[in-house]
């Protein structure tokens, strides 16, 4: 499995754990963004799940957001002021652009 696919399960993953039952979630929601510098990965579906389950988007996102299993992959993530989770592909050390950060 690429870090695309485990992404997109650990995402549906985390959903299953946060919410039960857990509602549909649209594959269109979680995009690869290859042209960002560096690669990243956004999940834009808060504002929608939050609807389906009758929950406040800040909640919503932070309960998936806490629920995400990144061990194992070179990634930062954050949550976005418009409650979009972005994960960023971490540049290997000395890469131009590399810089550090906190990771969760």
């Amino acid at each position: 499995m690429n870090t695309e696919q485990v992404l997109k399960q650990r995402f549906l993953d985390a959903i299953k754990k946060s919410f039960d039952p857990c509602p549909l979630i649209g594959p269109k929601w979680f995009k690869y963004e290859p042209n960002d510098s560096p690669p990243s990965f956004k999940f834009t579906g808060m504002s929608k799940l939050a609807k389906a389950l009758g929950m406040r988007i800040d909640f919503v996102s932070q309960k998936v957001f806490d629920n995400l299993n990144f061990r194992g992959l070179p990634v930062e993530s954050r949550i976005t002021q418009s409650f979009v989770i972005w994960v960023t592909l971490k540049q290997p050390t000395g890469a131009p652009g590399a810089a550090g950060g906190a990771t969760k």
